[in-house]
Protein backbone atom coordinates (compact mmCIF):
# COMPACT_ATOMS: atom_id res chain seq x y z
CA UNK A 1 0.00 0.00 0.00
CA UNK A 2 3.02 2.32 0.30
CA UNK A 3 2.98 2.81 -3.46
CA UNK A 4 -0.51 4.26 -3.27
CA UNK A 5 0.70 7.06 -1.04
CA UNK A 6 3.51 8.31 -3.31
CA UNK A 7 2.85 11.70 -4.82
CA UNK A 8 3.68 11.96 -8.51
CA UNK A 9 5.08 15.18 -9.95
CA UNK A 10 2.23 17.48 -10.94
CA UNK A 11 2.92 20.46 -13.19
CA UNK A 12 -0.15 22.17 -11.71
CA UNK A 13 -0.10 21.34 -7.99
CA UNK A 14 -3.20 23.43 -7.36
CA UNK A 15 -5.25 21.17 -9.65
CA UNK A 16 -6.99 18.37 -7.78
CA UNK A 17 -4.15 17.26 -5.49
CA UNK A 18 -4.57 13.81 -3.98
CA UNK A 19 -2.09 11.42 -2.37
CA UNK A 20 -3.15 8.31 -4.29
CA UNK A 21 -1.03 8.81 -7.40
CA UNK A 22 1.90 6.98 -8.97
CA UNK A 23 3.83 7.05 -12.24
CA UNK A 24 2.29 9.02 -15.09
CA UNK A 25 1.62 6.03 -17.27
CA UNK A 26 -1.31 6.14 -19.67
CA UNK A 27 -2.47 2.66 -18.76
CA UNK A 28 -5.15 2.04 -21.33
CA UNK A 29 -3.29 3.56 -24.29
CA UNK A 30 -0.19 1.55 -23.32
CA UNK A 31 -2.26 -1.62 -23.36
CA UNK A 32 -3.64 -0.69 -26.71
CA UNK A 33 -0.35 0.37 -28.27
CA UNK A 34 2.05 -2.20 -26.86
CA UNK A 35 0.27 -5.28 -25.55
CA UNK A 36 -2.39 -6.02 -28.18
CA UNK A 37 -1.38 -6.98 -31.73
CA UNK A 38 -3.34 -4.70 -34.07
CA UNK A 39 -3.39 -5.16 -37.80
CA UNK A 40 -6.20 -2.94 -39.02
CA UNK A 41 -7.38 0.58 -38.32
CA UNK A 42 -10.90 -0.67 -37.61
CA UNK A 43 -9.63 -3.06 -34.98
CA UNK A 44 -7.58 -0.29 -33.34
CA UNK A 45 -10.55 2.03 -33.33
CA UNK A 46 -12.86 -0.58 -31.88
CA UNK A 47 -10.44 -1.57 -29.12
CA UNK A 48 -9.92 2.07 -28.20
CA UNK A 49 -13.68 2.59 -27.96
CA UNK A 50 -14.22 -0.47 -25.84
CA UNK A 51 -11.27 0.46 -23.63
CA UNK A 52 -13.23 3.56 -22.68
CA UNK A 53 -16.26 1.36 -22.08
CA UNK A 54 -14.13 -0.89 -19.89
CA UNK A 55 -13.10 2.11 -17.79
CA UNK A 56 -16.75 3.09 -17.38
CA UNK A 57 -17.75 -0.50 -16.52
CA UNK A 58 -14.80 -1.00 -14.19
CA UNK A 59 -15.85 1.78 -11.87
CA UNK A 60 -19.45 1.32 -12.45
CA UNK A 61 -20.86 3.29 -15.39
CA UNK A 62 -23.13 6.23 -14.83
CA UNK A 63 -25.93 7.69 -12.77
CA UNK A 64 -27.88 10.92 -12.93
CA UNK A 65 -26.93 13.62 -10.50
CA UNK A 66 -29.73 14.02 -7.96
CA UNK A 67 -32.07 16.80 -9.00
CA UNK A 68 -32.92 17.87 -5.45
CA UNK A 69 -30.75 20.27 -3.46
CA UNK A 70 -28.40 18.72 -0.93
CA UNK A 71 -28.95 19.40 2.79
CA UNK A 72 -26.64 21.89 4.50
CA UNK A 73 -23.28 20.41 5.60
CA UNK A 74 -24.35 20.41 9.26
CA UNK A 75 -27.34 18.12 8.64
CA UNK A 76 -26.75 14.35 8.31
CA UNK A 77 -29.38 11.76 7.43
CA UNK A 78 -29.29 8.01 7.95
CA UNK A 79 -30.74 5.37 5.66
CA UNK A 80 -34.03 5.51 7.59
CA UNK A 81 -34.48 9.27 7.09
CA UNK A 82 -33.52 10.28 10.66
CA UNK A 83 -31.54 13.53 10.75
CA UNK A 84 -28.77 14.75 13.03
CA UNK A 85 -27.12 18.17 13.31
CA UNK A 86 -23.36 17.77 13.53
CA UNK A 87 -20.14 19.17 12.10
CA UNK A 88 -17.81 17.08 9.93
CA UNK A 89 -14.51 16.15 11.62
CA UNK A 90 -12.92 13.49 9.40
CA UNK A 91 -13.66 10.42 7.32
CA UNK A 92 -12.13 6.99 7.87
CA UNK A 93 -12.24 3.86 5.71
CA UNK A 94 -15.74 2.86 6.80
CA UNK A 95 -17.07 5.69 8.99
CA UNK A 96 -17.47 9.44 9.29
CA UNK A 97 -16.52 11.20 12.53
CA UNK A 98 -18.96 13.99 13.47
CA UNK A 99 -19.15 16.55 16.28
CA UNK A 100 -22.70 16.72 17.55
CA UNK A 101 -24.24 20.21 17.80
CA UNK A 102 -26.25 19.10 20.82
CA UNK A 103 -23.41 18.40 23.22
CA UNK A 104 -20.16 18.85 21.28
CA UNK A 105 -19.23 15.17 21.53
CA UNK A 106 -17.46 13.39 18.67
CA UNK A 107 -19.20 10.29 17.36
CA UNK A 108 -18.23 7.79 14.68
CA UNK A 109 -21.08 6.84 12.32
CA UNK A 110 -20.59 3.89 9.93
CA UNK A 111 -20.89 4.97 6.29
CA UNK A 112 -23.22 2.01 5.75
CA UNK A 113 -25.83 3.72 7.92
CA UNK A 114 -25.81 7.03 6.02
CA UNK A 115 -28.17 7.97 3.22
CA UNK A 116 -26.60 8.21 -0.22
CA UNK A 117 -26.64 12.04 -0.07
CA UNK A 118 -25.01 12.18 3.36
CA UNK A 119 -22.44 9.63 2.23
CA UNK A 120 -21.69 11.85 -0.76
CA UNK A 121 -21.48 14.83 1.59
CA UNK A 122 -18.85 13.02 3.68
CA UNK A 123 -16.73 12.24 0.60
CA UNK A 124 -16.91 15.88 -0.55
CA UNK A 125 -15.93 17.27 2.84
CA UNK A 126 -13.05 14.79 3.02
CA UNK A 127 -11.78 16.00 -0.39
CA UNK A 128 -12.53 19.76 -0.40
CA UNK A 129 -10.15 20.73 -3.20
CA UNK A 130 -11.48 18.17 -5.67
CA UNK A 131 -15.06 19.23 -4.95
CA UNK A 132 -14.49 22.98 -4.97
CA UNK A 133 -16.74 23.38 -8.02
CA UNK A 134 -20.43 22.44 -8.12
CA UNK A 135 -21.20 19.42 -10.23
CA UNK A 136 -23.47 20.15 -13.21
CA UNK A 137 -26.98 18.76 -12.85
CA UNK A 138 -26.79 16.34 -15.74
CA UNK A 139 -29.87 14.77 -17.25
CA UNK A 140 -29.89 11.56 -19.27
CA UNK A 141 -30.19 12.67 -22.87
CA UNK A 142 -31.52 10.66 -25.79
CA UNK A 143 -29.00 8.76 -27.84
CA UNK A 144 -27.35 10.76 -30.60
CA UNK A 145 -28.14 9.81 -34.19
CA UNK A 146 -24.69 8.38 -34.99
CA UNK A 147 -25.63 5.04 -33.44
CA UNK A 148 -29.17 3.73 -33.24
CA UNK A 149 -29.97 1.54 -30.25
CA UNK A 150 -32.50 -1.25 -30.78
CA UNK A 151 -35.90 -0.90 -29.17
CA UNK A 152 -36.55 -4.07 -27.21
CA UNK A 153 -39.75 -5.47 -25.74
CA UNK A 154 -38.49 -6.98 -22.48
CA UNK A 155 -40.99 -7.60 -19.69
CA UNK A 156 -39.65 -8.36 -16.22
CA UNK A 157 -42.50 -10.62 -15.18
CA UNK A 158 -42.19 -12.67 -18.37
CA UNK A 159 -38.41 -12.85 -18.09
CA UNK A 160 -38.65 -14.32 -14.59
CA UNK A 161 -40.72 -17.23 -15.90
CA UNK A 162 -38.90 -20.14 -17.50
CA UNK A 163 -39.55 -20.22 -21.27
CA UNK A 164 -38.85 -23.97 -21.44
CA UNK A 165 -41.86 -26.33 -21.49
CA UNK A 166 -41.81 -29.38 -19.23
CA UNK A 167 -41.12 -31.84 -22.05
CA UNK A 168 -38.61 -29.77 -24.01
CA UNK A 169 -36.70 -31.61 -26.72
CA UNK A 170 -33.11 -30.68 -27.48
CA UNK A 171 -33.93 -28.85 -30.72
CA UNK A 172 -36.71 -26.88 -28.98
CA UNK A 173 -34.38 -26.00 -26.13
CA UNK A 174 -31.68 -24.67 -28.44
CA UNK A 175 -34.21 -22.78 -30.56
CA UNK A 176 -35.65 -21.05 -27.47
CA UNK A 177 -32.16 -20.10 -26.28
CA UNK A 178 -31.34 -18.61 -29.67
CA UNK A 179 -34.65 -16.77 -30.05
CA UNK A 180 -34.57 -15.20 -26.60
CA UNK A 181 -30.93 -14.12 -26.98
CA UNK A 182 -31.68 -12.46 -30.32
CA UNK A 183 -34.49 -10.55 -28.57
CA UNK A 184 -32.03 -9.29 -25.93
CA UNK A 185 -33.23 -11.63 -23.16
CA UNK A 186 -29.84 -12.91 -22.03
CA UNK A 187 -31.45 -13.78 -18.69
CA UNK A 188 -32.70 -16.92 -20.43
CA UNK A 189 -29.30 -18.33 -19.48
CA UNK A 190 -30.38 -18.25 -15.83
CA UNK A 191 -33.31 -20.51 -16.64
CA UNK A 192 -30.89 -22.84 -18.46
CA UNK A 193 -29.11 -23.57 -15.15
CA UNK A 194 -30.14 -26.46 -12.87
CA UNK A 195 -31.92 -25.33 -9.66
CA UNK A 196 -28.94 -26.24 -7.43
CA UNK A 197 -26.61 -24.19 -9.63
CA UNK A 198 -28.98 -21.21 -9.45
CA UNK A 199 -28.98 -21.45 -5.66
CA UNK A 200 -25.18 -21.59 -5.49
CA UNK A 201 -24.69 -18.68 -7.90
CA UNK A 202 -27.09 -16.59 -5.84
CA UNK A 203 -25.22 -17.55 -2.66
CA UNK A 204 -21.89 -16.44 -4.15
CA UNK A 205 -23.36 -13.07 -5.27
CA UNK A 206 -24.89 -12.42 -1.84
CA UNK A 207 -21.68 -13.40 -0.07
CA UNK A 208 -19.66 -11.14 -2.35
CA UNK A 209 -22.00 -8.25 -1.62
CA UNK A 210 -21.58 -8.92 2.09
CA UNK A 211 -17.79 -8.67 1.76
CA UNK A 212 -18.01 -5.41 -0.17
CA UNK A 213 -20.68 -3.97 2.11
CA UNK A 214 -23.40 -1.35 1.59
CA UNK A 215 -20.96 1.47 2.40
CA UNK A 216 -18.79 0.67 -0.64
CA UNK A 217 -21.88 0.21 -2.82
CA UNK A 218 -22.98 3.71 -1.84
CA UNK A 219 -19.56 5.04 -2.78
CA UNK A 220 -19.91 3.35 -6.16
CA UNK A 221 -23.26 5.11 -6.59
CA UNK A 222 -21.54 8.43 -5.90
CA UNK A 223 -18.95 7.54 -8.51
CA UNK A 224 -21.69 6.69 -10.97
CA UNK A 225 -23.26 10.11 -10.54
CA UNK A 226 -20.11 11.85 -11.76
CA UNK A 227 -19.49 9.32 -14.52
CA UNK A 228 -22.96 10.05 -15.79
CA UNK A 229 -22.14 13.75 -15.90
CA UNK A 230 -19.05 12.95 -17.96
CA UNK A 231 -20.97 10.68 -20.36
CA UNK A 232 -23.82 13.14 -20.81
CA UNK A 233 -22.11 16.56 -20.68
CA UNK A 234 -18.35 16.18 -21.24
CA UNK A 235 -18.18 14.49 -24.62
CA UNK A 236 -16.33 17.42 -26.23
CA UNK A 237 -13.74 17.43 -23.45
CA UNK A 238 -13.18 13.68 -23.87
CA UNK A 239 -12.72 14.10 -27.62
CA UNK A 240 -10.39 17.02 -26.93
CA UNK A 241 -7.90 14.95 -24.92
CA UNK A 242 -4.40 15.30 -26.42
CA UNK A 243 -4.26 11.62 -27.40
CA UNK A 244 -7.42 12.00 -29.46
CA UNK A 245 -7.07 15.51 -30.79
CA UNK A 246 -4.50 14.41 -33.38
CA UNK A 247 -6.00 10.97 -34.06
CA UNK A 248 -8.66 11.73 -36.64
CA UNK A 249 -9.97 8.23 -37.46
CA UNK A 250 -9.95 7.10 -33.83
CA UNK A 251 -11.68 10.28 -32.73
CA UNK A 252 -14.34 9.86 -35.41
CA UNK A 253 -14.95 6.26 -34.34
CA UNK A 254 -15.33 7.26 -30.67
CA UNK A 255 -17.69 10.05 -31.62
CA UNK A 256 -19.80 7.63 -33.63
CA UNK A 257 -19.92 5.15 -30.74
CA UNK A 258 -20.51 7.73 -28.02
CA UNK A 259 -24.27 7.05 -27.75
CA UNK A 260 -23.33 3.48 -26.90
CA UNK A 261 -21.13 4.74 -24.04
CA UNK A 262 -23.91 7.01 -22.79
CA UNK A 263 -26.48 4.24 -23.02
CA UNK A 264 -24.29 1.76 -21.15
CA UNK A 265 -23.61 4.33 -18.47
CA UNK A 266 -27.27 5.18 -18.03
CA UNK A 267 -28.24 1.51 -17.90
CA UNK A 268 -25.66 0.51 -15.33
CA UNK A 269 -26.30 3.56 -13.20
CA UNK A 270 -29.95 3.11 -12.38
CA UNK A 271 -30.05 3.66 -8.65
CA UNK A 272 -32.63 0.96 -8.02
CA UNK A 273 -30.16 -1.65 -9.26
CA UNK A 274 -27.80 -1.06 -6.34
CA UNK A 275 -30.12 -1.22 -3.35
CA UNK A 276 -29.30 -3.58 -0.49
CA UNK A 277 -32.66 -5.33 -0.95
CA UNK A 278 -31.45 -6.73 -4.30
CA UNK A 279 -28.85 -8.87 -2.55
CA UNK A 280 -31.15 -10.84 -0.28
CA UNK A 281 -32.07 -14.52 -0.79
CA UNK A 282 -34.64 -14.87 -3.54
CA UNK A 283 -34.04 -11.35 -4.91
CA UNK A 284 -30.89 -11.91 -6.99
CA UNK A 285 -32.73 -13.28 -10.08
CA UNK A 286 -34.88 -10.14 -10.24
CA UNK A 287 -31.76 -7.99 -9.90
CA UNK A 288 -30.05 -9.84 -12.76
CA UNK A 289 -33.15 -9.57 -14.96
CA UNK A 290 -33.39 -5.82 -14.33
CA UNK A 291 -29.72 -5.41 -15.23
CA UNK A 292 -30.44 -7.34 -18.44
CA UNK A 293 -33.29 -4.96 -19.31
CA UNK A 294 -31.08 -1.93 -18.64
CA UNK A 295 -28.06 -3.13 -20.61
CA UNK A 296 -29.47 -5.26 -23.44
CA UNK A 297 -29.91 -2.44 -26.01
CA UNK A 298 -26.30 -1.34 -25.53
CA UNK A 299 -24.99 -4.91 -25.64
CA UNK A 300 -26.78 -5.68 -28.91
CA UNK A 301 -25.70 -2.36 -30.43
CA UNK A 302 -22.11 -3.01 -29.34
CA UNK A 303 -22.16 -6.46 -30.94
CA UNK A 304 -23.41 -4.98 -34.19
CA UNK A 305 -20.68 -2.33 -34.10
CA UNK A 306 -18.06 -5.01 -33.50
CA UNK A 307 -19.41 -7.11 -36.38
CA UNK A 308 -19.09 -4.10 -38.67
CA UNK A 309 -15.51 -3.32 -37.63
CA UNK A 310 -14.08 -6.83 -37.52
CA UNK A 311 -13.75 -9.45 -40.26
CA UNK A 312 -16.94 -11.43 -41.04
CA UNK A 313 -17.71 -14.17 -38.53
CA UNK A 314 -15.34 -12.88 -35.83
CA UNK A 315 -18.23 -11.62 -33.65
CA UNK A 316 -21.18 -13.90 -34.36
CA UNK A 317 -24.65 -12.96 -33.17
CA UNK A 318 -27.13 -15.48 -31.81
CA UNK A 319 -28.63 -15.88 -35.26
CA UNK A 320 -25.22 -16.84 -36.68
CA UNK A 321 -24.91 -19.90 -34.42
CA UNK A 322 -26.05 -23.11 -36.14
CA UNK A 323 -27.04 -26.33 -34.36
CA UNK A 324 -27.07 -29.79 -35.89
CA UNK A 325 -28.51 -32.58 -33.70
CA UNK A 326 -26.43 -35.68 -34.50
CA UNK A 327 -28.16 -38.10 -32.17
CA UNK A 328 -30.57 -37.98 -29.24
CA UNK A 329 -32.48 -40.08 -26.73
CA UNK A 330 -35.05 -39.03 -24.16
CA UNK A 331 -32.30 -37.90 -21.75
CA UNK A 332 -29.16 -37.25 -23.81
CA UNK A 333 -28.08 -35.77 -27.14
CA UNK A 334 -25.03 -35.11 -29.30
CA UNK A 335 -25.05 -31.73 -31.06
CA UNK A 336 -22.69 -30.14 -33.56
CA UNK A 337 -22.39 -26.37 -33.08
CA UNK A 338 -21.03 -23.98 -35.71
CA UNK A 339 -20.20 -20.49 -34.44
CA UNK A 340 -19.10 -17.93 -37.02
CA UNK A 341 -15.82 -18.85 -38.70
CA UNK A 342 -14.79 -21.26 -35.93
CA UNK A 343 -14.62 -24.98 -36.75
CA UNK A 344 -17.65 -27.11 -35.80
CA UNK A 345 -17.66 -28.37 -32.20
CA UNK A 346 -19.48 -31.44 -30.91
CA UNK A 347 -21.18 -31.12 -27.53
CA UNK A 348 -22.83 -33.68 -25.27
CA UNK A 349 -26.10 -32.61 -23.65
CA UNK A 350 -27.96 -34.20 -20.77
CA UNK A 351 -31.59 -33.56 -19.84
CA UNK A 352 -32.20 -32.26 -16.31
CA UNK A 353 -35.85 -31.53 -15.59
CA UNK A 354 -37.10 -29.29 -18.40
CA UNK A 355 -33.65 -28.11 -19.56
CA UNK A 356 -30.69 -29.58 -21.43
CA UNK A 357 -27.21 -28.91 -20.07
CA UNK A 358 -23.85 -28.96 -21.83
CA UNK A 359 -22.21 -31.48 -19.50
CA UNK A 360 -18.62 -30.28 -20.01
CA UNK A 361 -19.48 -26.59 -19.59
CA UNK A 362 -21.67 -27.31 -16.56
CA UNK A 363 -18.92 -29.33 -14.89
CA UNK A 364 -16.48 -26.45 -15.40
CA UNK A 365 -19.00 -23.99 -13.99
CA UNK A 366 -19.56 -26.27 -10.99
CA UNK A 367 -15.80 -26.32 -10.28
CA UNK A 368 -15.64 -22.52 -10.49
CA UNK A 369 -18.61 -22.02 -8.18
CA UNK A 370 -17.28 -24.54 -5.64
CA UNK A 371 -13.86 -22.86 -5.71
CA UNK A 372 -15.47 -19.46 -5.14
CA UNK A 373 -17.51 -20.77 -2.21
CA UNK A 374 -14.43 -22.37 -0.68
CA UNK A 375 -12.44 -19.15 -0.99
CA UNK A 376 -15.26 -17.07 0.45
CA UNK A 377 -15.47 -19.40 3.43
CA UNK A 378 -12.00 -18.13 4.40
CA UNK A 379 -13.26 -14.56 4.76
CA UNK A 380 -12.93 -11.35 2.73
CA UNK A 381 -9.96 -11.31 0.33
CA UNK A 382 -7.30 -8.68 1.13
CA UNK A 383 -7.91 -6.91 -2.19
CA UNK A 384 -11.19 -5.57 -0.83
CA UNK A 385 -9.28 -3.50 1.72
CA UNK A 386 -7.22 -1.94 -1.06
CA UNK A 387 -10.37 -1.09 -3.02
CA UNK A 388 -11.94 0.54 0.03
CA UNK A 389 -8.80 2.58 0.64
CA UNK A 390 -8.54 3.75 -2.96
CA UNK A 391 -12.21 4.41 -3.68
CA UNK A 392 -12.40 7.80 -2.00
CA UNK A 393 -9.46 9.03 -4.09
CA UNK A 394 -10.97 7.67 -7.30
CA UNK A 395 -14.25 9.44 -6.51
CA UNK A 396 -12.33 12.70 -6.06
CA UNK A 397 -10.46 12.23 -9.35
CA UNK A 398 -13.59 11.37 -11.33
CA UNK A 399 -15.33 14.28 -9.64
CA UNK A 400 -12.61 16.50 -11.07
CA UNK A 401 -13.52 15.30 -14.57
CA UNK A 402 -17.20 15.99 -13.94
CA UNK A 403 -16.53 19.50 -12.60
CA UNK A 404 -14.01 20.53 -15.24
CA UNK A 405 -14.98 23.84 -16.78
CA UNK A 406 -12.29 23.88 -19.45
CA UNK A 407 -10.32 21.47 -21.61
CA UNK A 408 -7.19 22.19 -19.57
CA UNK A 409 -8.90 21.27 -16.30
CA UNK A 410 -10.33 18.12 -17.87
CA UNK A 411 -6.91 17.06 -19.18
CA UNK A 412 -5.35 17.55 -15.73
CA UNK A 413 -8.09 15.52 -14.07
CA UNK A 414 -7.80 12.76 -16.67
CA UNK A 415 -4.05 12.59 -16.09
CA UNK A 416 -4.56 12.30 -12.33
CA UNK A 417 -7.12 9.51 -12.78
CA UNK A 418 -4.81 7.53 -15.04
CA UNK A 419 -1.94 8.02 -12.60
CA UNK A 420 -4.14 6.67 -9.86
CA UNK A 421 -5.30 3.63 -11.82
CA UNK A 422 -1.74 2.90 -12.90
CA UNK A 423 -0.63 3.06 -9.28
CA UNK A 424 -3.43 0.76 -8.21
CA UNK A 425 -2.55 -1.72 -10.93
CA UNK A 426 1.12 -1.70 -9.94
CA UNK A 427 0.23 -2.05 -6.27
CA UNK A 428 -2.06 -4.99 -7.03
CA UNK A 429 0.81 -6.64 -8.92
CA UNK A 430 3.15 -6.13 -5.98
CA UNK A 431 0.59 -7.62 -3.59
CA UNK A 432 0.08 -10.60 -5.87
CA UNK A 433 3.83 -11.15 -6.06
CA UNK A 434 4.02 -11.11 -2.27
CA UNK A 435 1.36 -13.78 -1.98
CA UNK A 436 -1.78 -11.72 -1.65
CA UNK A 437 -1.04 -9.18 1.06
CA UNK A 438 -1.06 -9.42 4.79
CA UNK A 439 -4.19 -11.29 5.63
CA UNK A 440 -7.87 -10.63 5.90
CA UNK A 441 -9.91 -7.53 6.54
CA UNK A 442 -9.39 -6.33 10.12
CA UNK A 443 -13.08 -5.44 10.30
CA UNK A 444 -14.96 -8.69 11.07
CA UNK A 445 -18.27 -7.15 10.03
CA UNK A 446 -17.59 -5.03 6.91
CA UNK A 447 -20.51 -2.93 5.83
CA UNK A 448 -22.95 -4.79 8.05
CA UNK A 449 -25.53 -2.04 8.24
CA UNK A 450 -28.60 -2.87 10.26
CA UNK A 451 -27.05 -5.79 12.11
CA UNK A 452 -27.12 -6.14 15.92
CA UNK A 453 -24.37 -4.15 17.60
CA UNK A 454 -24.10 -1.49 14.90
CA UNK A 455 -24.63 2.03 16.35
CA UNK A 456 -27.54 4.10 15.15
CA UNK A 457 -27.05 7.62 13.81
CA UNK A 458 -26.40 9.86 16.78
CA UNK A 459 -25.28 7.09 19.14
CA UNK A 460 -21.70 7.33 20.34
CA UNK A 461 -19.20 4.68 19.23
CA UNK A 462 -15.72 4.23 20.65
CA UNK A 463 -13.23 5.86 18.31
CA UNK A 464 -10.19 3.80 17.33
Amino acid sequence: MQLLCQRAPNPKPDKLPHPIVASRTWLLPDCIRHRIPLESAKVRNLIFVFSWLQLILLWGATLQVAAQDEPPPSVWTNDKGVQLEADFVRMTEDAVVLKRKLDGKEISVPLALLSIDSHYQAVKLANPTAFSKPVPKAEVKPAEPELELPKLDLNLAQMLKSPFPQETKIDQFLEILQRESEAGNFFVGWHALPPKMQTDVEEVIIKGYGFIGPAVIKQVQILLRDLNTIAQDKKEFVLGLPELASAGPVKAQIEQQWPLVASLSAGLAKEENWQEANFQPGKVPTWLANLNIALAPSILAGMEAAKTALPPGMIPSASDIKYNVISQTATSAEVEIVTGVAPPVKKSFQKVGNIWIDTQAMNELRKSIDAAKEKMAQGPPPEIGMVKTALSGVIAAVGGLARAGSQEEFNDAASLLRDMMSGLTQSAGIRAGMGGGTGGNPNPNPGGGGRPGRPRLGEQQQNG
